[in-house]
């Protein structure tokens, strides 16, 4: 596994692995027909005084926001029609691990509960309505149960006390995957484990450096890793190797692949002095500045699932929205 540092012109950076001025890769990252892109002026969604949300992610239908409380405490369903905030559950950490079904309908969750009498934690698999906030539990266990995945409306995909398990969410029992494809990414300190049903794939591309988060491309099997003290890498497939991509937090595909999104953070040490956020357009060496704000920190960026609009959070826990509008090029004839 190769580790290739790839400085395209728009970052102006200066990397410290070795340079190349080989173009044709930094095309080659997202490929693409964007010629332009306007951004409206942010709109602030969910400001309630006294109340913080943060990570926002739209529905798969595009009709709600879901946003999660300070230190992933609850979940909540934003209706973008009528305005309203409807709180589906207050669990702990509840808003950390949470996946949505494909139809919008239903959000999956792993609850995590201290029993006293025991002193440990029980895990509980469960399924609440986005509408009416109905809760179900579909599993418990004392053994832990962690990195929820969501393969269809009808069978999910996680951890138990670290194996990798399907489980069917409408006979509620466990399931062998001989029907189905998938591939499901996990992070555990400086190790990336990818699982197929080829087997099982342990990687460690950047040494004793922790990687903190991943996101996976819509469209085809390279990802975005962002590794702790060096920056934002993406996995090539077809090569086969890392390359570095700039010094940006919090990075994510637009739905078509061609984009992404992230921010660019500042800080004194301590703590985040300054955060903005951009999207970039790779194939064309050109990126586009969302916000830019002194007394304001961005965070959190995600895409709409039309890829025409960007939620975020502030640093005060506000959910605001930015519409973009993006030109394509022309075709020759």
């Amino acid at each position: 596994m190769k580790l290739q540092y790839i400085v395209p012109l728009m970052f102006l950076l200066v990397s410290c692995g070795n340079r190349t001025d080989d173009e044709s890769l930094v095309k080659d990252s997202f490929p693409g027909s964007i010629d332009s892109i306007f951004s409206s002026s942010p709109e602030t969604l969910i400001d309630f005084a006294g109340e913080e949300y943060y990570y926002p992610r739209y529905s798969p239908d595009g009709s709600k926001i879901i946003v999660t409380g300070t230190n992933y405490k609850g979940i909540w369903s934003f209706n973008l029609k009528d305005q309203k905030l409807l709180k589906l559950t207050d669990e702990d950490k509840s808003g950390y691990e949470y996946v949505l079904s494909k139809n919008s309908k239903t959000i999956y969750f792993i609850g995590a509960k201290f029993m006293d009498d025991i002193r440990r934690y029980t895990y509980s698999l469960q399924a609440v309505t986005a509408e009416t906030s109905i809760k179900e539990i579909l599993f418990s266990s004392r053994k832990r149960v962690s990195s929820l995945n969501i393969i269809d409306d009808s069978t999910l995909a996680f951890f138990w006390a670290d194996s990798l398990v399907f489980f069917s969410t409408s006979s509620k029992k466990f399931v062998v995957p001989t029907e189905f494809d998938y591939r499901i990414i996990k992070i555990y300190g400086n190790k990336l484990f990818v699982y197929t049903r080829n087997g099982q794939k342990e990687l460690m591309p950047f040494g004793e450096d922790n990687i903190i988060s991943v996101d996976e491309s819509p469209v085809n099997k390279e990802f975005l890793l962002y590794v702790a003290g060096k920056g934002l890498y993406k996995y090539f497939s077809e090569a086969d190797n890392f390359r570095f991509i700039g010094d940006f937090q919090n990075a994510a595909y637009s739905p078509d692949g061609k984009m992404i999104a992230y921010t660019i953070e500042e800080n004194d040490g301590h703590f985040i002095t300054g955060s903005e956020i951009f999207i970039a357009l790779l194939e064309k060496t050109k990126s586009f500045r969302l916000t830019n704000t002194k007394d304001v920190h961005e965070m959190n960026p995600s895409w709409s699932p039309d890829g025409k609009a960007i939620i975020y959070n502030t640093e005060e826990g506000k959910i605001k929205e930015i519409k973009l509008t993006i030109t394509e090029q022309e075709k020759d004839e």
